[in-house]
């Protein structure tokens, strides 16, 4: 999609399904920006949790409250000019206002507020340059926006909602901490969301700064069952049996866009997914490491949960470090997640979508070679683990007796 061109209004207002906490939350940090005491609130959570919507909804409770509502959208590929989100902004502004406001408003940061929305060079005459990836020059672009949004919010109390936070630029990213800093005494509230696990480190670094600030994050999870009954009755136009509910809500997480998704397909088909979940977990996929992928795909024969033994089993070519660092890649981008309540080295795949999807992207002859190679881990593993266990009672039993005799005979008959 790369800069997307649309509008920096909000769009269309969506059903909104369990974000009542969410909402209340954002109320509140309202009611204190219209006090004055405003503040940065980020949302984050895995693709298609909800972000946008949230916002959305939010937005527009914000408009009917009379507060001037700007949005900005991340580019999602590379080529984004720089500042691409507050340029949005800004010209969103721009345009709303009359020559004399803005002139009040734009002149006097242009030197530096031109530097990201251009059309202003002529307008006030300042001198044509590109930005330069310089420390003090981001500073003074920081500092002349900043102080813009600082006038305008003494006008009207404003909502600046960055979306996609995750594919911003550096300078974008410096922008909104360095509009953090002093935000708490202005009527000005912003509300950033950026997805989970796709943060580089420009981004992962901003929000520890962020942190240090206080700033609130808000963590969106999947629907309730009954959301996502909801949710599918809306799309199908008809309410379906809690049974077929169920199922669908365990294979998406309650993930709204997969659970979307799967009211395209046929619902009585327990394996079916639908294409644009497909093409979505595959581009996740495509973020991680060939190793990362090879290790799903093992994963994805033995099933939805698997431990690190089997896999460590099933891969021995593969260095103990570098398996390490691939079940890292995937529990960073939330492709699997740990099973804790299995056991210390237990995971599963955080959607059974996903391990769905992998596993039917397996070739025949791949998975015959895997099934075989599982297998003979899993033999192998067992009688690992018979023989500790035996080893184990003959240490608490037999161990003051004769402890290597007892040893011998208990591991090898």
């Amino acid at each position: 999609m790369g800069q997307r061109s649309r509008s920096s209004r909000a769009p269309q207002r969506r059903l909104v399904l369990n974000r009542e906490r969410e909402l209340a939350q954002l109320r509140y940090a309202l009611d204190g920006a219209l006090c004055g005491r405003g503040q940065v609130v980020l949302a984050a959570g895995e693709a298609g949790i909800g972000k946008t919507t949230l916002a959305q909804e939010f937005a527009a409770t914000a408009a009917r409250r009379g507060v001037r509502v700007l949005w900005g959208r991340c580019g999602d590929r590379e080529g984004s000019p720089p500042y691409w989100p507050w340029a949005e902004i800004l010209r969103t502004l721009a345009e709303a206002e009359s020559a004399e406001e803005m002139r009040a408003l734009f002149e006097p940061g242009a030197r530096y507020i031109g530097l990201v929305l251009p059309e202003l060079r002529g307008r006030f005459h300042v001198e044509r340059s590109s930005i330069p990836d310089d420390h003090s020059v981001r500073f003074h672009v920081a500092d002349a926006i900043r102080s813009l949004f600082h006038r305008a919010a003494r006008q009207r109390s404003l909502l600046l909602v960055l979306d996609d936070l995750h594919w911003a630029d550096q300078g974008s990213l410096f922008l909104l901490e360095f509009l953090a800093q002093d935000i708490a005494v202005h009527p000005l509230l912003v509300l950033a969301t950026y997805r989970d696990g796709e943060g580089a480190p420009p981004l992962v670094e901003m929000l520890g700064e962020l942190a240090r600030l206080g700033v609130p994050r808000i963590s969106l999870t999947g629907l309730t069952v009954e959301g996502a009954g909801c949710l599918l009755a809306r799309l199908t136009g008809r309410r379906l049996a809690t049974r077929v509910v169920r199922q669908i809500h365990a294979r998406t997480g309650g993930n709204p866009f997969f659970v979307t998704e799967m009211a395209t397909v046929d619902i009585r088909d327990p394996r079916a997914i639908p294409v644009n979940v497909r093409m979505a977990i595959s581009k996740r996929l495509d973020r991680l490491s060939a190793l990362a992928n090879r290790v799903l795909t093992v994963a994805a024969v033995v099933g939805r949960e698997f431990d690190f033994p089997l896999l460590r089993a099933a891969l021995s070519d593969v260095d103990e470090e570098a398996l390490l660092r691939a079940v890292d890649e995937g529990l960073k981008t939330l492709v699997i997640e740990p099973l804790p309540s299995r056991g210390a080295e237990w995971y599963q795949f955080t959607h059974a979508l996903i391990r769905d999807a992998v596993y039917e992207s397996i070739s025949p002859s791949r998975f015959a070679r895997i099934r075989r190679g599982e297998r003979t881990s899993t033999s192998c593993l067992t009688k690992v683990r018979t023989v500790s266990a035996r080893v184990i009672g003959a240490i608490t039993t037999g161990w003051s007796r004769s402890n290597a005799n007892t040893i011998r005979e208990t591991c090898f008959g």
